[in-house]
């Protein structure tokens, strides 16, 4: 997946996270799916709602010492999965109109 600089995530309502030391799980309410992060994917999760994909890529690089390339794979491997999960999905934003899955 190649996302635009801008691309935002919406959190599904109905998933609930949870921090265990550094790392952490999801879980979906309605669709019974839990999904386990560790250190790197848990960072990526607390900044994911709030920020776009490059911003979150720059933070990961500076953060753990990865280069922005690095960084950016990172970031869209997980929301990929996150998507295909249905945990996130593309939140409004330039070019798009209502959330939809990637």
């Amino acid at each position: 997946m190649s996302l635009p600089a801008t691309a935002r995530f919406a959190v599904q309502p109905d998933v609930v996270f949870r921090l265990l030391g550094d790392e952490a799980i999801l879980l979906s309410l309605d669709g019974g799916v839990y999904f386990g992060l560790n250190e790197v994917g848990a960072r990526i999760w607390s900044l994911l709602a709030d920020h776009p994909v490059d911003e979150v890529a720059r933070r990961l690089s500076e953060e753990f010492d990865v280069t922005a390339a690095e960084a950016r794979a990172d970031v869209e491997t997980l929301a990929e999965q996150l998507v295909a999960r249905g945990l996130v999905v593309r939140a409004p934003g330039p070019g798009l109109e209502r959330p939809v899955p990637v």
